[in-house]
């Protein structure tokens, strides 16, 4: 997840090159221009230049690291650093070497692989000193500053040993030993750095390029780590070897699947599809602005690319199963089942299972990016399957949907009230549930925002909802 840190009146967020949020003036650091492609404005002057400091470049290459005085030698810079031409991108004023925009390339930790390596430090006594800002982004560098990105390469599994521990109250990271990959240029690579090592947290003050100059301590029971290789780019994402694909491999794993298994059948209140379609009333929302004629939204609907249904309501309203109406042709994008897909159902201190709701922005991202594909090829539903608090969330879609020629259609159903959403939610199997205070959250934002909502967008409530199916099916049943 993004951080962010106020440093005067600029707000500096990253989400990879560093790993956690670095403020504009750090000592050693160039402006943000040298760290996320920002300005930083009038503060630029008052940063310390390469020659001043001797650390112009956030991270520095592999023969830089696994010393204390990695700096001493002033600017020293990656072989591709001043490159100029045609090939090199902007970063900055800084220039990328290589077509493919890659600040740094190497062996990037996905979320599960990070969580089980800090499961293992905790289980041999070393995670309890965790500092101020968890690493968004770990990975083990390869090159900096890369002329070849080597992006054919990308993807490539390495499997790498943690052997080490480190933390000097400034830094936290591991020592890993690289493994074989089986391609002689990744491998070759890999042998070219002295100290690979992932930074797991650093402190208010410390930065993630010193990590390679701790003190590892080796440990009692070195464990296997992997990685995927990829690139950082100046458009702040991983890219492996399809940025636009989920991970291969699911997060779930048969005794997760055992759980979910069990919670769906064990859930207390099951709502059916009549009972979502049955009308409701809920007295601090009336149905003003919703679409009353139906007809004239699908003659619109049928005449575009195709329908964008964006659900909007509580936990527990009946969402998921509305929209099985729609049938199997329908591509239903779920932010909540991109979550269990990376990350899988997690207990919290209590025992109790559910969605764990980390990384935001990388879920949401692979949420546009899903529907974006989806939306690229006429014909069938796109649903997006979520809440939809705010004007913005929807906005989203709809932009997306005219890029494409498609039509939005919001499924309101706020009409639900308040009360039947919290006795639903607590109905539901136990891992689908959300904390009482994020259904309130909901109803206190649709109050103030709901006819502001309808006002922008074609809405519809849940028999409209019907109505406009049951209408576009007889239409294509008829031709």
């Amino acid at each position: 997840m993004p951080y962010r840190t106020e440093f005067g009146s600029h707000y500096h967020v990253t989400e990879g090159c560093h790993g956690a949020t670095i403020p504009c003036g750090t000592a050693g650091l160039s402006p943000c221009s040298d760290c996320c492609g920002e300005t930083g404005g009038a503060r630029r002057s008052a940063a310390p230049t390469d020659s001043e400091s001797g650390a112009g470049n956030p991270h520095v290459t592999p023969s830089d690291h696994g010393g204390r005085n990695r700096f001493s030698e002033g600017s020293r810079q990656s072989p591709g650093y001043g490159r100029q031409g045609r090939s090199a991108r902007a970063t900055g004023n800084r220039q990328v070497p290589n077509d493919a925009g890659c600040v740094y390339v190497g062996y990037f930790i996905e979320p599960t692989q990070f969580e089980a390596l800090l499961d293992r430090l905790d289980e041999q006594g070393l995670g309890d000193g965790h500092l101020h800002r968890m690493i968004s982004c770990p990975h083990v560098t390869i090159e900096y500053m890369p002329r070849d990105a080597h992006g054919e390469l990308f993807g490539a599994t390495q499997v790498m040993t943690v052997v080490g521990y480190g933390n000097d109250g400034r830094n936290e990271g591991v020592m890993v030993e690289l493994g074989a990959v089986g391609d002689g240029k990744l491998d070759r690579l890999g042998e070219s750095v002295p100290l690979p090592h992932v930074t797991l947290s650093v402190s208010r003050d410390g930065k993630p390029v010193d990590t390679g100059g701790l003190e590892f301590v080796p440990l009692d029971e070195p464990f296997e780590l992997e990685g995927r290789f990829g690139g950082f780019t100046t458009d702040k994402r991983v890219v492996f070897e399809d940025p636009l694909a989920m991970p291969p491999d699911t997060a779930l794993t048969p005794e997760m699947m055992a759980v979910m298994r069990r919670q769906n059948e064990g859930a207390s209140h099951p709502v059916s599809v009549q009972e979502v379609v049955a009308p409701m009333r809920n007295p601090a929302i009336p149905p003003d602005g919703l679409v009353t004629d139906v007809n004239a939204l699908a003659d619109r609907v049928a005449s575009s690319a195709g329908m964008v249904v964006v659900t909007r309501g509580a936990a527990g309203c009946g969402k998921s199963t509305l929209i099985s109406m729609l049938g199997d042709d329908a591509t239903v994008v779920c932010p909540d089942d991109i979550r269990v897909h990376l990350f899988g159902i997690e207990q919290d201190d209590n025992g109790k299972w559910g969605i764990p709701q980390r990384d935001g922005g990388r879920v949401w991202g692979m949420a546009r990016r899903q529907v974006a594909e989806a939306c690229a090829s006429p014909g069938a539903p796109v649903v997006i399957d979520a809440m939809h608090s705010r004007p913005r969330d929807i906005k989203q879609w709809q932009d997306i949907a005219r890029q494409t020629g498609r039509e939005v259609v919001v499924v309101d159903m706020t009409d639900v009230p308040r009360e039947v959403a919290r006795e639903r939610n607590a109905g539901r199997p136990e891992w689908k549930q959300v904390p009482e205070s994020v259904v309130d959250r909901f109803y206190d934002l649709a109050e103030q925002n709901t006819q502001d909502i309808r006002r922008r967008f074609a809405c519809v409530d849940r028999i409209g909802f019907a109505k406009l199916v049951s209408r576009l099916a007889n239409d294509r049943n008829k031709a």
